[in-house]
């Protein structure tokens, strides 16, 4: 369809891609957004088509696939109550001209109103 059309490549920031959705009669946007999220998310990628790419070295890369495996993004949270041993990457996903991906991703974060913390014993004194 129209999105494969006018999709964002790997390296660009323009073209359809990534955008939350929340009304079916919603108009989305055109471009990149950086969404930081502070929860953890597990997601199952798509068998044949790659998408998520992390940031390494100051570039983008792409994350290769493995078949059947979860990729977890530990986010914000948990670099947080690691006190920072864990770090949350900046990622992204894009879309393939070429091909459809499907990939399904769960996530679960903490109350809105609730204080994230370090653990305590990984606090130095």
């Amino acid at each position: 369809g129209e999105e494969l059309k006018n999709s964002r490549a790997a390296n660009q920031v323009e073209g359809y891609g990534h955008d939350l959705i929340v009304s079916e009669r919603q108009v989305l946007d055109w471009n990149t957004r950086l969404f930081l999220r502070v929860c953890v998310t597990v997601l199952l990628q798509d068998e044949e088509v790659e998408g998520l790419q992390i940031v390494k070295d100051e570039a983008w890369i792409t994350v290769p696939l493995i078949p059947r495996a979860l990729v977890v993004n530990l986010g914000n949270q948990m670099q947080i109550m690691s006190n920072r041993i864990f770090k949350s990457p900046v990622h992204k996903a894009v879309t393939n001209t070429d091909k459809p991906r499907i990939s399904v991703a769960m996530s679960n974060e903490a109350e809105v109103d609730k204080e994230i913390g370090p653990v305590e014993a990984l606090i130095d004194d």
